[in-house]
């Protein structure tokens, strides 16, 4: 089990919340999820940090989440796409997990601030998905995910949720 293991899961939980309060479909809520556990597992792979802070939220046209930690400054805008434009046969394996932030979300943000690193991952909302929840914003759901304690809990507004298996877990590229 690698340090980055235990978090796939936990992003997975609150992006699932996420996406049930917003009525995302199945496609925009994994693009949310894969993009937010990229970010997070960078985060603990490439930073060197053992804990991520996770939040996010919604209003009437988007659905978000937040990672930050306390990483050497990184900022994923600057993320250059040629590892995706040379041939596979030719590169190192990895090294895809930005290309798949930046190609799922509709806006990727970013900010360094109090020694820490922000990256704010962003779906626009279809406003006519039935189920939706009709609220036009919710309390944001927030996390600290210590890495590897993959016992933690996930704690959202209204309790305690177990983390859930998150499915297919992201490269960490």
């Amino acid at each position: 089990m690698t340090p980055a293991d235990p978090v796939g899961p936990r992003v997975a939980a609150l992006v699932r919340d996420l996406a049930a309060r917003a009525g995302l479909d199945r496609a925009r809520a994994y693009r949310l999820r894969l993009a937010s556990d990229e970010i997070a597992t960078n985060a603990v792979t490439h930073g060197g940090v053992d804990t991520v802070s996770l939040c996010g939220g919604l209003d009437d046209t988007r659905v978000w989440v937040v990672v930050e930690d306390n990483a050497p400054p990184f900022d994923p805008r600057t993320y250059d796409p040629e590892v995706v434009l040379t041939d596979p046969h030719e590169r190192e394996p990895g090294g895809l997990g930005l290309f798949l932030a930046h190609s799922g979300v509709d806006e990727l943000h970013y900010e360094r601030t109090a020694n820490r690193n922000r990256t704010t991952l962003v779906i626009h909302r279809e406003l006519s998905v039935p189920g939706g929840n009709p609220e036009s914003s919710v309390p944001d759901g927030t996390a600290e995910l210590s890495v590897p304690d993959a016992s933690a809990e996930l704690s959202v507004p209204g309790g305690t949720m177990e983390p859930g298996a998150g499915g297919r877990r992201g490269t960490g590229g």
